[in-house]
């Protein structure tokens, strides 16, 4: 039976935030993690789902689900904050955030390798938008960084 974890925000210049770097990382090796969990935010936002290995699919992205989504078209755009600019990278078909048993986290995109679904790592300075979004209104993404009031 899997459980769900939660973690509290912190304080930060902007307000409350997600917990990162060595925050993060203790409440992580304080919580008894196995696969299958689901570590979420004390609101119930979604934080991650415990994997025992990062190329692991995780009991909601299974590995059949996933060769489902590789066949439709790319529906994220995948962005990098570069010098206080978001710089478009290229289209993937979904992303998620991790955690393994031992409290390291990734945050990952979805991609094609040899004809397989493959869950890639990326840093913390990619984010993705929805892919129509960012395809009716490119400059408001890659001109400005302040995303938040923008609704598609």
């Amino acid at each position: 039976m899997s459980t769900i974890h939660h973690l509290h925000y912190v304080k930060s210049g902007s307000g409350l935030t997600v917990p990162s770097g060595d925050v993060l990382q203790a409440k992580l090796n304080s919580m008894e993690l196995s696969p299958g969990d689901t570590v979420r935010m004390i609101d119930g936002a979604l934080f991650g789902r415990v994997v025992s290995n990062f190329t692991d699919f995780d009991h909601q992205n299974t590995e059949e689900f996933c060769k489902e989504i590789v066949k439709h078209e790319k529906g994220l755009a995948l962005m990098r904050m570069i010098g206080g600019k978001l710089h478009f990278i290229q289209y993937v078909y979904c992303d998620r955030r991790i955690v393994k048993e031992n409290g390291d986290t990734a945050y990952q995109v979805l991609g094609v390798a040899f004809g397989e679904p493959v869950w890639v790592n990326v840093d913390d300075s990619y984010r993705c938008y929805n892919r129509d979004c960012y395809d009716s209104d490119k400059a408001a993404y890659t001109h400005g960084h302040q995303l938040w009031p923008l609704v598609c």
